[in-house]
């Protein structure tokens, strides 16, 4: 893989090979789970490394923080 790389002039590893497709599984709404078992990687790693900068997870925590703040504002206050 990495002589075919270098022979077209691109840097490609099977390291980040296999950080592109876990990018593109998480973007696409694969579940930790179905990551962890194609890719062979830890879930802890999906979830530190990966799952954080998934823009769609991220979007879905900031709806959920968005629902969730103005509750306790509301109940803090009386």
């Amino acid at each position: 893989l990495e002589k075919a790389a270098k022979r077209a002039g691109v840097r490609c590893t099977a390291h980040i090979l296999k950080q592109s497709a876990i990018s593109y599984m998480a973007e696409q709404g694969f579940t930790v789970g179905q990551i962890t078992e194609f890719t062979e990687t830890t879930s802890e790693v999906v979830e530190r490394v990966y799952m954080k900068v998934n823009p769609k997870g991220l979007i879905a925590i900031s709806e959920g923080m968005n629902k969730l703040i103005p509750d306790t504002i509301s109940s803090n206050l009386g």
